[in-house]
């Protein structure tokens, strides 16, 4: 068997380990506490408008929509921010309304400064009238931008 030696640590080399892993330590913690937090996603709506399914004509909001038709609510967005961001539309039916709660497009991926469209299909098949929503740009599922649009069904 082979025969283990026992060495002797002197107190002094013990303190300078324990300093020295501590100063480690502060290094690291100082570092952490200057690191520069994430910067928050970024973004601006920059036209909105509505299609039909069928066709390709870009229609300003104030243009009515035909009833009971399919129609896309199509916008125009860009990443403002210094990185790549999720993004998505979305609007709020208040209760005690039918289909209460949040309803959000699909998302989709953009790089710093690039532009995409979020283009929604949605059926025209309320009473005519005049429906104002606000619209809710989202980045990695926090708020960067809103519009409110009237729309008018015919």
């Amino acid at each position: 068997m082979a025969e283990v030696k026992e060495k002797e640590i002197s107190p002094g080399a013990v303190v300078a380990i324990g300093l020295g892993l501590g100063g480690i330590a502060v290094v690291g913690l100082a570092a952490l506490a200057f690191a520069r937090p994430p910067t928050p996603p970024s973004g601006e709506i920059l036209e909105s408008y509505w299609r039909l399914t069928a066709e390709e004509i870009h229609h300003p909001p104030s243009d009515p929509i035909p009833r009971e038709t399919d129609y896309y609510m199509c916008f125009r967005i860009r990443n403002t921010g210094n990185t790549a961001v999720s993004f998505r539309m979305a609007f709020y039916i208040p209760p005690p309304e039918f289909g209460a709660g949040w309803r959000y497009s699909s998302p989709i991926e953009l790089n710093p400064g690039q532009e995409g469209l979020i283009e929604w299909v949605f059926w025209a098949g309320a009473p005519p009238g005049a429906y104002t929503l606000t619209w809710y740009l989202f980045g990695d599922n926090e708020q960067v931008d809103s519009i409110t649009i009237t729309s008018y069904i015919s």
